[in-house]
């Protein structure tokens, strides 16, 4: 009878102490995945730059950012620093990916990331 509660125990143990590394490792994951989610959020939330990322997803090859602010009538009143200022905020959350080439930068739209937060590019 002791043989059968030991197993009976021991099984009940293992079943318990997985269930709760599985909890905490989720819970982990989700939370990390929820600070990620919350960042680039925060950075689409603002009408010019979900305006720059439109700009820049219509294209699929890398966009100066002379040609963003040309293509963009939403930009024209802004100043250029106002607009490096909104173009980092995006680049620092992963929205897009800088690329230097001599004294310019190509951006373009990181779908990758994206996709891995559950966010579907076509759709912003």
């Amino acid at each position: 009878m002791s043989l059968v509660w030991l197993l009976f125990y021991t099984t009940s143990l293992a079943k318990i102490l997985s269930c709760i590394l599985t909890y905490v490792n989720v819970s982990i994951y989700n939370t990390c995945m929820h600070d990620e989610t919350v960042e680039v959020l925060k950075a689409l939330a603002d009408d010019v730059r979900l305006g720059l990322v439109r700009k820049i997803a219509s294209n699929k090859q890398p966009r100066l950012t002379c040609e963003i602010i040309n293509g963009c009538s939403q930009l024209s009143s802004l100043s250029q620093p106002t607009i490096s200022h909104h173009i980092q905020k995006l680049v620092t959350a992963g929205v897009l990916i800088e690329e230097k080439h001599a004294q310019q930068k190509s951006y373009q739209l990181n779908t990758a990331r994206l996709k891995s937060l559950g966010i579907d590019p076509k759709k912003l």
